[in-house]
């Protein structure tokens, strides 16, 4: 059954107040959260890694899934089309949070509430643990490991999504929240009800040095990065002055706000600082110079002692600048007069700041673009004083949400977004799932008409795209079809070739009445449901007192494959004896070893149907090949009588024994 799922056509349309490339080609598939998880990778290759929440449904995965959730990658080339997908996790649930990309390959850093299970080999400490996972790039497993006492260990909804940084000598940092005491691998009791929890591990994974921090109530970690030798911690407090928090009010736990720790590499409190939280739900940092630290997170109307742009509307993007003793250098709200907020990832394009967030504005404040629905994906490109170089939305009619967004090597941008929008405003691609879903969009100045052709064969069938055969032998490709216009065709092929259909039936004979059944024991091989027509007009799957004769079953599946059987309903006879071990009779050979029987020169032969000394028909097997391999292990040690069956119907039979 063949699917185009998605027929991707290239927009020329003006993107930027500069010249940039227009949008190349699109891409929907999977399941999200409405603002999910998606982080963007690009390999040498230009391969896309892009990790996430859920599967793509154009690729199999490389075991079934766990129906919780997992960690998920799924690798496109430069042209979208899917390539390969993994999914790691346990036989519970695991949510990814951060991706940071080493010299070898990645660690995927999430929480997993998971025994040692499927593709998790870590020991679970307590309720949920902090999980991470080293991949090489191809997807291979490197190690993993579990940070976590007899509480939980988690990430908060509202992530800054940059849980790890690079240190010296193959060191790496992680974080994230803990209310655990001493138990585990965590040898620090908990503060308050949670806490900021810090560990530096080798390039193995293992623990050199760890640190809780916290006062009385609830410190929700949000991110971290390693700068001019120091660490600098930023997340939500709801705690009052207590324990290793010096700043914030000095009791009670009615006012949250962005609590910002400076660390030594040793782990020890340098400084720290709170600014008051306005609406913050998002937190990223960045240092882009050796003097400057910049937060970015969301921030409601008005001022405060850090806040001097009072913003344009109910939520802005707001960038606040410090030094790296956390004095205050400048800020800048970016927005309109509805909500602004972060969503996504923050990254550097040619060198200045790209916000990936999500608006419900309209032009207005200093919202330039349009907006398509209810919200739209809102991206903003920065100078170094805070100016913005460049905006650009992505939406349709309904909901979309920016995630992240790259720069390629070949000159483009790659998008990725939270989408509920069908083909509306610049999306092109039609909505594939009845919730949010993932939104790929490349720019670039090549103009791709994309489709993606996803069919399920039939064993032995063939598909023929662009002159090339694809089959059980090549079942992936892509095909590029240059046309007349300034768009190419690019194609893209995943098929899934299903096994023979086989069936495995009994055959139970009445000799004083001349009749029997042939009863269907097992069917192997195509795709459930199946459907049963017999040539005597029975559609049931067994036949029950049937009189003696020659019958022929056709088994349908669901994919419309089909395979046909004959069943020759009488009293066995013996011609010929063989044993198993040794031997050849007449035109047909049988030999075997300790493991397997090897029956030869069965060219003319279509059918082989195998019965136990009772009559029962215990293997039906359609031949292709003049060479049949029998397994062993897949019988019970006893006398069998194989009954040879040409294409006229004509018989032989011999007798093995298995012993």
């Amino acid at each position: 059954m063949k699917y185009i799922l998605s027929i991707n056509l290239c927009i020329f349309s003006y993107l930027f107040s500069f010249a940039q490339p227009p949008i190349s080609w699109q891409s929907s598939f999977g399941t999200v959260n409405q603002i999910g998880n998606g982080f963007l990778f690009e390999d040498s290759t230009g391969n896309i890694f892009l990790f996430g929440e859920t599967p793509s449904n154009e690729l199999p995965l490389n075991r079934p899934a766990s129906g919780s959730k997992d960690f998920h990658l799924v690798v496109f080339d430069k042209d979208g089309c899917p390539l390969w997908q993994k999914a790691y996790g346990g036989i519970k649930s695991e949510e990814l949070y951060s991706v940071f990309q080493t010299q070898d390959g990645f660690l995927l850093i999430g929480f997993s509430y998971s025994p040692v299970s499927l593709e998790k080999t870590a020991i679970n400490y307590g309720d949920a643990d902090i999980w991470v996972v080293k991949i090489d790039f191809k997807g291979k497993i490197l190690w993993d490991k579990s940070y976590g006492g007899a509480g939980s260990e988690w990430m908060p909804f509202y992530r800054g999504k940059i849980f790890a940084s690079r240190l010296s000598n193959n060191r790496i940092i992680i974080g994230g929240m803990s209310d655990s005491y001493i138990s585990g691998n965590k040898t620090e009791d908990s503060r308050g009800d949670r806490d900021y929890w810090v560990l530096i591990i080798d390039e193995k994974g293992n623990i050199i040095r760890q640190k809780t921090i916290g006062g009385d109530f609830y410190d929700d970690l949000h991110g971290l990065i390693y700068h001019q030798n120091s660490i600098y911690l930023y997340g939500l407090s709801w705690s009052p002055i207590s324990d290793d928090k010096t700043v914030g009010p000095k009791s009670g736990n009615s006012e949250s706000g962005v609590w910002i720790v400076k660390l030594d590499t040793t782990l020890k409190i340098l400084d720290q600082i709170q600014i008051r939280r306005q609406s913050t739900n998002y937190i990223q940092c960045y240092s882009k110079d050796n003097q400057t630290l910049a937060f970015v997170m969301d921030a409601e109307y008005g001022t405060h002692e850090f806040k001097k742009d009072i913003g344009y509307g109910f939520g802005d993007y707001w960038i606040l600048h410090l030094d790296n003793n956390l004095k205050y250098k400048w800020d800048k709200s970016v927005g309109g007069k509805m909500s602004d907020f972060m969503s996504g990832n923050i990254h550097f394009l040619n060198s200045n700041l790209l916000i990936t967030g999500s608006s419900d504005s309209e032009i207005s404040g200093t919202k330039s673009s349009p907006i398509y629905g209810k919200t739209d994906a809102w991206l903003v490109n920065l100078s170094d004083n805070g100016q913005i170089l460049w905006q650009y939305t992505f939406g349709g009619a309904s909901e979309d949400y920016g995630l992240d967004f790259i720069s390629t090597r070949d000159g483009g941008y790659l998008g990725l977004f939270s989408s509920y929008s069908g083909i509306s405003g610049n999306k092109t691609v039609p909505k594939n799932s009845t919730g949010f879903e993932y939104w790929l969009v490349k720019l670039h100045s090549t103009c791709i008409k994309r489709q993606l052709v996803s069919d399920t064969l039939c064993w032995g069938e063939v598909l023929t795209i662009n002159g090339k055969t694809y089959d059980k032998n090549i079942t992936n490709g892509k095909e590029v079809i240059k046309l007349n216009s300034s768009c190419d065709s690019v194609i893209c092929i995943n098929l899934k070739v299903l096994d023979s259909i086989t069936c495995y039936a009994s055959l139970n004979v009445n000799s004083q009445l001349n009749n029997g059944n042939i009863i269907i024991d097992s069917i192997r091989g195509g795709l459930s449901p199946y459907k049963y027509k017999w040539s005597n007009g029975n559609t049931s799957k067994d036949l029950f007192n049937t009189p003696f004769g020659m019958y022929k079953l056709t088994i349908t599946d669901g994919n419309m494959c089909s395979n046909e059987f004959s069943f020759n309903l009488q009293n066995p006879t013996i011609i010929d004896d063989h044993h198993a071990n040794s031997g050849t009779e007449n035109d047909i050979k049988i030999t075997s070893d300790q493991d397997f029987i090897y029956i030869d020169n069965i060219v003319e032969y279509k059918t082989i149907q195998m019965y136990s000394i009772d009559g029962r028909m215990v293997s039906n097997i359609n031949l292709s090949e003049n060479i049949l391999v029998l397994d062993k292990k897949d019988f019970m040690k006893q006398v069998y009588f194989m009954r040879f069956i040409t294409a006229s119907n004509q018989m032989r039979v011999r007798k093995i024994i298995i012993d």
